[in-house]
């Protein structure tokens, strides 16, 4: 689960803004952008998601994961679906359609 592309750079921009430095209990580190996102990375795989919503409900691009029947349907935006057998396999397809998304507006409003 790796942003990619345009969104990879955008979302460094958003993480380390003030309001989210407090929001997500960075603004105490002296150390700087560096130590801020090294602090990200530790972050275990649900967190890390968590913020990824975050950033990508900023920019209009809704996630969500949802248990159908028997397997999870990753939901980007209504953008397609894709069975799954675990909820952190949905995740991870979910934010690779937002990046991809993502990544498809940039290029489109960059022309």
């Amino acid at each position: 689960m790796e942003l990619t592309g345009d969104v990879l750079k955008e979302f460094w921009i958003w993480y380390l803004l003030p309001e989210n430095q407090k929001k997500y209990k960075t603004y105490a580190m002296r150390k700087g952008d560096s130590a801020k996102k090294i602090r990200f990375v530790s972050m275990s795989f649900t967190e890390r998601y968590g913020v990824y919503v975050d950033f990508f409900g900023s920019v209009g691009i809704h996630l969500d994961t949802a248990w159908i029947g028997i397997s999870f349907e990753p939901i980007v935006s209504e953008q397609g679906y894709s069975q799954c057998d675990t909820r952190q396999e949905a995740r991870v397809i979910t934010i690779e359609k937002a990046c991809e998304i993502y990544n498809a507006k940039f290029d489109e409003t960059n022309k």
